[in-house]
């Protein structure tokens, strides 16, 4: 939201007194400023499944970069603190985490490219020829080896 404005409430104040905000909703000095729901249903309902939102950010972002005001290098995320509810079957949330590639280094650490695997041994080899073990410990009995129900050793 605009200027720090953390809430819809506030921003319903915001556009009752600033001309700016009243323009951009598109409302004259006498129109009633819409119910602080209205924004936020607009916010999570109607421009949720559209790309409106993600080009308008998109093309201030690279407006900024184009007048020298940020250089698409870095980036900030903000850390606000939400009640979370991730009962899927309550809200319909779609949990995601994106995968971060890292396999392209650029650091002068080795890349995943850079370690040989043996299938038969089911061993990975790192390019200064030391074996990775899969545990570190030497078990008198050694542990039975399972793959999870993706096929994945832990």
């Amino acid at each position: 939201m605009p200027d720090g404005i953390r809430s819809e409430r506030r921003l319903c104040e915001e556009v009752h007194l600033n001309l700016a905000y009243r323009w951009f909703c598109r409302l004259d000095l006498a129109d009633r400023v819409p119910n602080h729901s209205t924004f936020s249903k607009n916010r999570h309902g109607r421009f949720r499944d559209s790309d409106l939102l993600r080009h308008l950010f998109e093309t201030v972002v690279a407006r900024c970069i184009a007048e020298g005001l940020a250089s698409g290098q870095r980036l900030a995320a903000d850390a606000n603190i939400i009640q979370a509810d991730a009962n899927r079957q309550r809200r319909g949330i779609a949990p995601h985490i994106p995968v971060v590639d890292k396999s392209g280094r650029s650091d002068g650490t080795f890349e995943r490219a850079d370690f040989a695997y043996d299938a038969e041994r089911d061993v990975y080899t790192c390019p200064g020829g030391r074996e990775l073990k899969q545990s570190r410990r030497a078990f008198t009995k050694p542990r039975e080896k399972k793959p999870d129900e993706d096929g994945m050793l832990r």
